[in-house]
């Protein structure tokens, strides 16, 4: 009988989910601080905006935005595996194809494959 491994896949998502936050708060910490050294960078203009239409946009909002927005929707996907394997749910049981065999694994029988 194969051994239990959620206890394994939980660590190791805690592990990571940790990871992207210590990554995002350093992340987010670098761009606010270069924010305040250079409040005076500014955006480019886009080119598809008329040379007559008056722009002058902050560079760092959008730049801490997408930082804290990215990060937060990587969070979310860890935090829904989280929950699905603490209820017990085998994340892989309704994968498509054989998987990658290694010498040795016996994740699937004979008559499965």
């Amino acid at each position: 009988m194969a051994e239990d491994t959620r206890p394994y896949g939980l660590r190791l998502l805690r592990a990571a989910a940790l990871l992207v936050i210590g990554l995002a708060l350093a992340a987010t910490t670098w761009t606010v601080v270069k924010a305040i050294q250079n409040p005076d960078v500014r955006a480019r203009r886009p080119r598809w905006l008329d040379a007559s239409d008056a722009f002058d946009a902050s560079f760092w909002l959008p730049l801490v935005m997408t930082l804290v927005i990215g990060f937060g929707l990587v969070l979310l996907v860890f935090a829904r595996a989280l929950r699905r394997l603490r209820s017990g749910e085998d994340l892989y049981a309704n994968r498509f194809g054989r998987g990658i065999r290694r010498r040795g694994e016996q994740h699937l029988s004979e008559d499965e494959a």
